[in-house]
């Protein structure tokens, strides 16, 4: 059996409720030849970010009129520590950006959340089906699910181009360490 939901609760979604943040690039992370996560500190929001796992943000390339949209790759956390996984493009300027221009302590401005790709409240194994840098977005809901006393069986499948696109390969596997009904399915 499949189930399709097509739910959209403008509350939990926070769909017309986005912030604009200041943050401060903390790193850049290269986590295969072909994608790196950018990591933000968005402590100067005096709250925590509210976001749901599977949601996304805009992010504005610094010194342009340009912005990109990247899912979180983390959940929300007290310290508004986020985490966007970005595919490196030959020509990308989000990707020209972080080869060229992207240093510690500078500030990026983001506006989120954005979006209505979240997991809902299930009893029944959950499919995921990834490509690439879609990864992201459920990373977060992995880390939302350790933390679940009898989470759902989640079976992962991942997909890349070459096998040395594969990224976050060890977070994958400590999934598996702590989530006793998961699986993961590179492809």
């Amino acid at each position: 059996d499949a189930a399709f939901y097509f739910d959209h609760d403008s509350a939990i979604c926070n769909a017309g409720d986005t912030l604009k943040i200041e943050t401060k690039v903390t790193a850049v992370e290269l986590v295969s030849e072909t994608t790196a996560i950018l990591h933000l500190d968005a402590s100067s929001h005096a709250e925590q970010l509210q976001f749901l796992p599977g949601q996304y943000a805009r992010l504005q390339i610094p010194d342009t009129e340009d912005w990109r949209s990247y899912s979180f790759a983390n959940r929300p956390n007290a310290t508004n520590q986020l985490q966007f996984l970005i595919r490196l493009l030959p020509d990308g300027v989000m990707s020209n950006y972080l080869r060229d221009r992207c240093q510690v302590g500078q500030s990026l401005l983001i506006e989120a959340p954005l979006g209505s790709f979240y997991l809902r409240e299930v009893e029944r194994p959950l499919v995921f089906v990834a490509g690439g840098t879609g990864l992201s977005a459920f990373l977060g809901m992995l880390d939302n699910l350790v933390d679940q006393p009898n989470s759902p069986a989640v079976q992962l499948y991942y997909g890349v181009n070459n096998e040395t696109d594969l990224c976050e390969q060890q977070r994958l596997h400590a999934y598996a360490e702590q989530l006793p009904n998961f699986s993961y399915h590179p492809i």
